[in-house]
This record gives C-alpha cells, sequence and structure tokens, in this order.
C-alpha cells in the first residue's frame, strides 16, 4: 500500500494486513547466510538480530495498543471482570512491565469466561448475537498474551484482525460483529494514528535524538499519562524549535481533525517507545 492509499484507506483489516506485510524477522541463520551473500556482491550487510527482535517488539506494542484501544467500548458493553482485568495486564504487557504470572493469571481468565459463555449458548440451536460477543472478545484478548513466533505467527496481529473483522462464532454461523459499524469506520483513523508512516512505503520517519528536548519530554510523557492531548500543537512547537523540520512529525501534532490516544506515534517517537 502506497502513502497516498494509506492515507484515504477505510478497510481497517487491508490497513492491519498492510502494517505485518511490512514486518520480517529473520532467524540468526537467515541472517547470516544473506550475510555471506552480500559480502560476495560487496553489498551492505544485514543489521544484527537485535534490531530485528526490537522490530518485532514495537510491531507487538503497537497491534496491542490498537486493540485494546479499539476494543475498549466493547469491554464497557460487556462488562465481564475478566475481560476488564485482562485488558488491564494488556497495557502493561504493551508497556514491557507485566510480569509472566500476571499474563499467565489473565490468560487462565480469559479461558474461564470463555468457556463458561460457551457453555452458556449450548442450549440455542442458534446462539444469540448478544450470547456471542463474550466469547469472541475473550478470545481477541487471549491472542495478546500469546508471544509472537517471528513474523510467521503474529499473535498481537490476530488480535487487532479478530477485533475488525467479523467472524462466526461456530464455523457455520453468520459472522458476528464486535465494533459498530460507528467503531470500524474509526478504526482506520485509529490505525494512522498508531502506526504513523512506516507502513506505507514512506519507512520510519527521520528522527533525531537532540530533537528531544527537556520541554517535549515533558510535554510528551503529560499527555501520555493523562491520555489527554489537546497540548499536541505546543509538542510541535517545542520539536520544531529543537530543530525538527520532517512535516509528517509536524503536521500530526498540529492536525485539528485528529484524534489523539495513547500510543500516537509521535508521542511514542518523542518517550522512546
Amino acid at each position: 500500500m502506497r502513502y497516498r492509499e494509506w492515507l484515504r484507506c477505510t478497510d481497517p483489516e487491508a490497513m492491519l494486513r498492510d502494517a505485518l506485510c511490512g514486518l520480517h524477522v529473520p532467524s540468526r541463520a537467515e541472517i547470516e547466510a544473506s550475510n555471506r551473500r552480500r559480502q560476495r556482491r560487496h553489498s551492505e550487510p544485514l543489521p544484527g538480530y537485535a534490531y530485528f527482535e526490537a522490530e518485532a517488539a514495537r510491531a507487538s506494542r503497537e497491534f496491542r495498543v490498537f486493540t485494546l484501544t479499539a476494543a475498549q467500548p466493547v469491554l464497557n458493553r460487556v462488562d465481564n471482570a475478566a475481560c476488564h482485568a485482562a485488558a488491564a495486564v494488556g497495557w502493561r504487557l504493551a508497556e514491557g512491565t507485566a510480569s509472566a504470572e500476571e499474563v499467565a493469571e489473565a490468560a487462565l481468565a480469559l479461558r474461564g469466561s470463555h468457556e463458561a459463555a460457551v457453555e452458556v449458548s449450548r442450549p440455542y440451536y442458534v446462539t444469540p448475537p448478544e450470547l456471542s460477543v463474550l466469547p469472541r472478545l475473550a478470545r481477541v484478548l487471549g491472542f495478546l498474551f500469546i508471544p509472537p513466533v517471528g513474523d510467521r505467527f503474529f499473535a498481537p496481529y490476530d488480535a487487532a484482525r479478530c477485533l475488525v473483522v467479523p467472524e462466526p462464532f461456530f464455523a457455520s454461523g453468520q459472522p458476528i460483529p464486535l465494533l459498530t459499524p460507528e467503531e470500524t469506520s474509526a478504526s482506520p483513523r485509529l490505525i494512522r494514528e498508531i502506526f504513523g508512516t512506516r507502513c506505507c512505503g514512506k519507512g520510519p520517519p527521520h528522527w533525531r535524538a537532540e530533537w528531544v528536548t527537556d520541554t517535549a519530554l515533558s510535554l510528551a510523557h503529560t499527555m501520555y499519562e493523562a491520555r489527554e492531548f489537546s497540548a499536541m500543537p505546543i509538542l510541535a512547537d517545542a520539536l520544531q524549535d529543537a530543530g525538527c523540520d520532517n512535516d509528517d512529525i509536524l503536521n500530526h501534532c498540529r492536525d485539528a481533525n485528529a484524534t489523539h490516544v495513547r500510543g500516537c506515534w509521535v508521542v511514542d517517537l518523542v518517550l522512546g517507545k
């Protein structure tokens, strides 16, 4: 997907798929074999494996943040204690602060909620849509806690995709959407807010560490913690004063029509996430 297509796209599934296609995490053996070929051609070697691990961690966070943000209205409608607790652990996992015990407990509670919801639906020949929402939501959140295996099984992507794509509760059933039509139509804007421009052929934005002044860092940290982003134009001024000349970054901060959320790609750049 090219940059202009990315900006105009209204299909969240296609955008998420494009974000995943931009990710490739080769094994150490693949890197070594490629570098031997590159050496024979006198080409630049690939970055080390740590670089690709960092890219996978970044993408995992972006898919998790999108899923948790877009799923919040569904969480409010379902109002299930295990799902709310799992979402809280999911945010800590996205931040890298969740313990293995927390993740295991959240996954176990989600499994219990899923199985209980399935039991409730068993007496029905055709499961009412309202009874299929909880098990589907539990499945979406459960994907957040499965570690990605390279780029061949990327569970955080599966969580995001299962959220935006209507799926049947049973294989032979009718597709049941988790999001309302209004929430689905808002998803592309949310994807652009979190993933930025790195998924549409432009690559990572030009960024310099010296642009992160104390003022910019303080503004970004305050907005991130409070989840209140009215100071984004001020952040643009602070970055520009420090020498930032990247139009994508400055325009995103000053866009009066943008709805910023925790996970905003510019704020994340400033905070080093």
